[in-house]
């Protein structure tokens, strides 16, 4: 089978077989940033095998025997044959429009949503200097606002952003319960977990035919605020976490509980976001995190998808190598 069979087998096997299991997989609850390591690699793994499929198209692998000489010779007798003929032509031709159409659209996907969400957090911003009062205490801003919110938005000032706070939501919180929603946030900007969800939303919207990238970006969601839960459990603890959840959300029965203060960024990472629920009984269960085996089982798997399609292409490349090959279709 050639290499460019390999690495399209690769793509499909990664939408089809790793995406749905790594939705379903359970060890992610338990270890939330080796899961979201898992499905950026994922959808790294998965484009770059289709983008090396459609180059190892237009640069196949064809033995040469000789010295040198001979060889550069032969391959550009063979490069001229190879694309003279309208089926060699067609075959490079829609390698590289494969390859190159991948990459134009995932950088559009991913730079525009770079673009709305830093135009959308920088209106904002300007808008919490007008309305926001900052206290130094609790490292945050403050809004005086009837909706019980509480979220971030990265930024240069302060502790690398901002943290949001209404006076709805402090009215809710205790100190202990405060302190665990500082903690998560904080966790989301140390984190930088608003570029792990910029990215899955990017390639989300470059390909929004593909369910896979739709799980991810779902996924990635999810586990930004399983991550932080875990931060704030371990500053506080996992009971103080799910009260505080509880709090925000029976403040926010009004319905605007779950979603930032009218007006903020859809890009916003909010403590009380969707899915509170599922992320309170998960507190609660206090499963105990991954094992030692259980994480080097899934960082050997993270690490086998990542590397799959690179080892592919550049043991073709070895193999040419070591057989006097041109890489040109013969």
């Amino acid at each position: 089978m050639s290499a460019a069979l390999l690495l399209a087998a690769h793509t499909a096997a990664g939408l089809l077989l790793g995406a749905p299991l790594l939705r379903r997989a359970v060890w992610v609850d338990r270890a939330p940033r080796l899961g979201l390591l898992a499905w950026q690699v994922l959808t790294v793994s998965v484009l770059a095998s289709a983008v090396l499929a459609g180059i190892t198209l237009a640069l196949p692998v064809t033995p040469v025997s000789g010295g040198p000489a001979q060889m550069l010779h032969s391959c550009a007798l063979m490069l001229r044959q190879a694309y003279a003929t309208p089926s060699g032509a067609l075959t490079a031709t829609a390698g590289l429009a494969v390859s190159a159409g991948i990459v134009l659209r995932t950088g559009y996907g991913v730079g525009a949503e770079w673009v709305r969400a830093a135009l959308e957090r920088r209106r904002h911003l300007a808008a919490l200097a007008v309305v926001g009062t900052g206290d130094a205490w609790l490292g945050a801003t403050v809004v005086d606002h009837d909706a019980c919110a509480a979220y971030c938005l990265p930024g240069r000032t302060g502790r690398g952003g901002h943290v949001v706070l209404t006076s709805a939501a402090l009215a809710a919180l205790d100190d202990a319960g405060l302190a665990a929603v500082l903690a998560h946030e904080r966790e989301h900007l140390r984190g930088r977990h608003h570029l792990l969800v910029a990215l899955a939303r990017g390639v989300r919207r470059a390909f929004p035919f593909v369910p896979a990238f739709a799980h991810a970006r779902a996924e990635v969601a999810r586990l930004t605020e399983l991550a932080a839960d875990d931060a704030a459990a371990s500053a506080t603890d996992r009971l103080t976490v799910a009260e505080a959840l509880l709090s925000l959300a029976r403040a926010g029965r009004d319905g605007t509980a779950g979603s930032p203060t009218p007006g903020a960024p859809g890009s916003a990472l909010a403590a009380s976001g969707s899915g509170s629920g599922r992320r309170v009984r998960r507190l609660l269960n206090d499963r105990p995190p991954l094992g030692r085996g259980g994480l080097l089982m899934a960082a050997i798997a993270v690490g086998v998808a990542l590397a799959s399609p690179f080892a592919i292409a550049i043991l073709s490349g070895l193999l040419a190598a070591t057989v006097d090959c041109c890489l040109v279709h013969g």
